[in-house]
Order: structure tokens, then C-alpha cells, then sequence
């Protein structure tokens, strides 16, 4: 069985590093057409820099995981 868990506090400063590195997690263990994962980066963005804008905080976290049984 192999996992990956990976949790990384993001803010302003550091908010695309923590995108990479999730990113990098879809790339390193699961084959992606190009234009999906161009998708689903930008998608995934968003969400963590609406976090940002719209809680009123000034930290968000992001847990990954992966897991596979085969």
C-alpha cells in the first residue's frame, strides 16, 4: 500500500508554493492529460485563494492525501 499525507498552512506569501506542492502530489502518483490537470490546478487556486479573500483569515490549511492499494 502506498500513502502520502502532506499538510501545509498557506498565506499570502506562500499560498502558490502550497499549490505546487499539491499539484506536484496529482503529478507524482496519477497520469493526467495536460489539459485536465491545467483545469483542475486552476480550479483548485481559486479555491485556496478564495479562502484567503473571503474567510477573513489569515491562514488556510491544506490537508492531501493519497492512498493507493494497488
Amino acid at each position: 500500500m502506498n500513502e502520502d499525507l502532506t499538510i501545509d498552512v498557506f498565506d499570502e506569501k506562500n499560498i502558490y508554493d502550497v499549490y505546487q506542492r499539491v499539484v506536484g502530489v496529482l503529478t507524482q502518483y496519477i497520469e493526467i492529460e495536460t489539459t485536465v490537470l491545467q483545469a483542475v490546478s486552476y480550479c483548485f487556486y481559486e479555491i485556496l485563494d478564495n479562502v484567503l479573500i473571503h474567510s477573513g483569515k489569515e491562514l488556510g490549511t491544506v490537508i492531501t492525501h493519497y492512498c493507493s492499494t494497488v
